[in-house]
């Protein structure tokens, strides 16, 4: 394996462990499927339920974005961060409002 890989694999490991999975029984290898996911991994709350966290992997924060806000049930989940994967930087979401014209 790759230093790059192995990198990611640890960075995933640490954030599972701060933030625990909702269904760890989704994986078989938490650390390796979530790091072979996609450069930036957005780690979201359940904050309507059970507090657990859900993790998916994305190409980008901003697909990482488009993934959140496009969810069934986006409300439900509040963002906890962005890391990426290869520089362990992390981002937090900026929320914002927007007025639309109402019918």
């Amino acid at each position: 394996m790759s230093g790059l890989t192995e990198a990611r694999k640890r960075r995933v490991a640490e954030l599972v462990a701060a933030h625990p999975l909702q269904d760890p029984a989704q994986f078989r290898d938490v650390a390796t499927e979530l790091a072979d996911a996609g450069r930036y991994l957005l780690v979201e709350v359940a904050h309507r339920h059970d507090g657990r966290h859900w993790m998916s992997g994305h190409d980008s924060p901003e697909a990482a974005a488009r993934y959140h806000d496009g969810q069934e049930y986006a409300d439900d989940w509040q963002i906890v961060t962005v890391v990426d994967l290869d520089t362990g930087e992390a981002f937090a979401d900026e929320p914002c409002t927007r007025f639309t014209r109402t019918p």
